[in-house]
């Protein structure tokens, strides 16, 4: 009953089953405290999702044993998880450099090169509804890192409506984010947005927010800016809105996530908007091949008046059961999937069932070098832009 090694070997056997809350009690459980009980309880602690409170535990145990390998990667995790980059990299780079032959250690140092190396993403999407609008967007973005705590983007869009006749915008983006301290990360952009029909004019947009971690359970986050409305009627008149929001994401345990979300908005054209997003999932399996959760969604609208540009009823509600799945089908290629189906409701309609299907696939061809296709159909409102009343997908 007194070995630590004993009760380190069981810990981690149970966690090996998923068994996670289990282990930590195990390891907690100790009679006194050991620097392998406290290796191995930052470890469990990490894949349990709380790496505030592993990062304290690694952090004690570099001062004390900085030679032991186990003690640096777990270091480095538990910052790279737990939103502090400059840490991550400078704990990697130690590990190559103090013990070279670790395998482990090597790859963990070449995959945080790539995630706060430079990126050039290009996207083609296209979208098609039961309203006649085809909606088709080619972007080309370029990121780079200044320091693995900040990430400057730069962006191109081309975008192009067509329903009565094509309308669209080129728009040109420049954007920052990063992490200002370990609880606190940050982001800004702005935009302009360069109209293509009629008489040429540009619209500058931006957005700022914030992100503050209050502990492994709990993060807060919220910001403001304006934004051009991507509606077909919208786009013709120009019209472009002003918002804020706040965000609450809490994970009460380990195996469930919930979240709400509230924004207001007020548009160019004197139309105002709220909106509350709520949704909760909780893992219902969890292997290399597929992590299953089941949840919901609900969606609520309202606005102070209608309006010929968008889809704005006076009140509109959305409230969905929902499953996904994702996981890999091989070393390179990596699957999402998500479906959901409930009830939907707005003044002057009678309720409809809606269904929502998306599905992403992820070909991984070189660590440098990913393509992803997604897919999907909706036959919810909450999609819609255009204004109507009737069926939609």
């Amino acid at each position: 009953p007194g070995s630590v090694e004993a009760r380190v070997g069981l810990a981690l056997a149970l966690a090996d089953q998923d068994r996670l809350e289990r282990a930590l009690r195990v390891l907690e459980g100790a009679p006194g405290p050991d620097g392998r009980l406290l290796q191995a309880k930052g470890q469990v602690l990490n894949w349990m999702g709380r790496h505030l409170e592993a990062r304290r535990i690694f952090d004690q145990l570099w001062t004390e044993h900085a030679g032991d390998p186990e003690i640096v990667e777990g270091r480095a995790l538990a910052a790279r998880w737990g939103g502090d980059p400059t840490a991550a990299r400078e704990a990697a780079a130690v590990l190559v450099r103090r013990f070279p032959g670790r395998s482990s250690g090597a790859r963990l140092y070449r995959e945080l090169s790539l995630e706060y190396g430079h990126a050039a993403v290009t996207t083609a999407r296209f979208i098609e509804d039961s309203d006649g609008l085809l909606d088709q967007t080619w972007s080309q973005e370029f990121a780079l890192h200044a320091g693995p705590a900040h990430q400057f983007r730069f962006t191109g869009q081309y975008r192009r409506f067509s329903q009565d006749e094509a309308v669209g915008w080129r728009r040109y983006e420049t954007g920052w984010s990063g992490v200002l301290g370990r609880r606190l990360s940050a982001a800004a952009s702005l935009a302009g947005v360069d109209y293509l029909q009629g008489e040429p004019s540009r619209r500058l947009t931006g957005e700022g927010s914030l992100v503050f971690q209050l502990n492994d359970r709990a993060r807060v986050s919220g910001g403001a800016g304006s934004l051009a409305m991507d509606a077909y009627r919208s786009v013709q008149d120009r019209v472009t809105a002003s918002f804020q929001y706040l965000n609450l994401s809490l994970r009460p345990r380990r195996k469930l996530a919930l979240e709400g979300q509230y924004s207001h908005y007020r548009f160019s054209d004197g139309v105002g908007r709220e909106r509350l997003d709520l949704s909760g999932f909780r893992q219902v399996r969890t292997s290399r091949r597929l992590r299953l959760e089941a949840g919901g969604r609900s969606n609520l609208l309202w606005h102070d008046r209608e309006t010929g540009h968008f889809f704005s009823p006076d009140f509109f509600q959305s409230h969905l059961g929902v499953a996904r799945a994702s996981g890999r089908l091989s070393d390179r290629l990596e699957y999402r999937a998500e479906l959901g189906a409930g009830v939907q409701r707005a003044p002057g309609v009678a309720t409809e069932s809606p269904l929502v299907f998306s599905g992403l696939l992820t070909w991984r061809f070189h660590p440098n070098l990913r393509l992803e296709a997604e897919g999907g159909r909706s036959t919810s409102s909450v999609e819609r832009v255009n204004p109507g009343r009737s069926s939609y997908s």
